[in-house]
């Protein structure tokens, strides 16, 4: 009965650890959709923003002066718009991966939850049984580690793609 126990024990631990990791991925995950909320309404505020001194610019073509801030601002404005593509392009694959390992504990964590409801009606824990929990959990982490990596590659993908922009704009300047 001591293995019985410390398998049972084991698959405790397993349990509690996919809780832990979903209840992480779910806090982290709202609060990247909350930025990228905020950096959308940003992104809202900002058009208006531009719309507003159009009109403003096409109404003071005789005011020098007025003109040259109305074009200050929209060029304060248009960088913004780069600010905000590139915060975009950096919270969204975080958000993503964050829902994806959220996602795939909780079904890792349902399956291995039928795996020990399973064996506990017969009130023992197989050597085999056990080792489907552990697969599973194997599993999880295999997948988890693979999100990751793709989360990583696309955010370096969107950091090359700026990078190749800054570039190109550093040798205009040297011209």
């Amino acid at each position: 009965m001591a293995a019985n126990d410390y398998r049972f024990q084991q698959i405790i631990e397993i349990q509690r650890q996919l809780e832990l990791e979903r209840a992480k991925r779910e806090k982290l995950s709202a609060n990247y959709h909350k930025s990228l909320k905020a950096v959308d309404t940003t992104k809202s505020v900002l058009v208006v923003t531009i719309t507003g001194l159009s009109v403003v610019y096409l109404s003071t073509i005789v005011a020098s002066p007025a003109v040259t801030a109305v074009e200050a601002v929209s060029l304060g404005t248009a960088l913004l718009f780069v600010v905000y593509g590139i915060v975009r392009s950096n919270l969204a694959p975080r958000a993503d991966k964050h829902e994806k390992i959220k996602i795939l504990a909780d079904k890792q964590l349902s399956k291995i939850s039928d795996l020990v409801s399973k064996a506990l009606d017969d009130q023992l824990i197989t050597d085999e049984e056990y080792s489907l929990v552990l697969s599973e959990f194997s599993k999880f982490k295999d997948k988890k580690e693979q999100i990751r990596s793709e989360a990583k590659k696309n955010v370096k993908n969107e950091t090359s793609l700026i990078n190749k922009f800054k570039n190109k704009q550093d040798v205009k300047k040297l011209r």
